[in-house]
C-alpha cells in the first residue's frame, strides 16, 4: 500500500484533488480514496480497480444506498440510473472512443506519476 495524492480532471478542466491508497499485485492497481463534499458524495470510498483490459468502480458509504459498482470494458456499453435532487436520469457510457482512451491515458499517468511503472516485473509485487 502506498499513499498517494490523486488528481481527477474532467474534459472543462474543473481539477479535484484528494489523498488516496493505491495497491499494486501483477497487473491489477487498486486505487481508493474518500469522497469529499465537492463531489456531493461526502463519507463515500470509490475503489477503482484496473486491470489491463478493464476498470472497475465500486462506491460504498453512508450516503451510497445501495452502492454502486459499473465496469468499464472497451466496447462495452454502461447503462445506469443516477438518484439527484433534481430527479432520477439515466446515463449511458461507451468505453471504446478515442476520446475516452486519450483521457484514460492521461489519468493513469496522472495516477502514476510518482511510481515506477514496473509492477509486473518488480521483486516486490505491489508491496511498495
Amino acid at each position: 500500500m502506498k499513499d498517494i495524492i490523486l488528481k481527477i480532471k474532467d474534459n472543462e478542466g474543473i481539477e479535484f484533488t484528494t489523498v488516496g491508497r493505491l495497491y499494486s499485485k501483477g497487473t491489477t492497481t487498486l486505487i481508493q480514496y474518500e469522497e469529499t463534499d465537492l463531489s456531493g458524495m461526502e463519507g463515500c470510498t470509490t475503489s477503482l480497480t484496473i486491470t489491463p483490459n478493464r476498470v472497475r468502480m465500486k462506491r460504498t458509504g453512508e450516503n451510497i444506498k445501495l452502492g454502486t459498482e459499473m465496469i468499464f470494458e472497451p466496447g462495452r456499453r454502461v447503462k445506469g440510473l443516477y438518484a439527484t435532487p433534481y430527479g432520477n436520469f439515466g446515463m449511458e457510457i461507451l468505453t471504446n472512443s478515442p476520446r475516452v482512451r486519450q483521457s484514460r491515458n492521461i489519468n493513469l499517468r496522472l495516477i502514476l506519476s510518482d511510481h515506477d511503472c514496473k509492477c509486473a516485473t518488480c521483486m516486490r509485487s505491489g508491496n511498495c
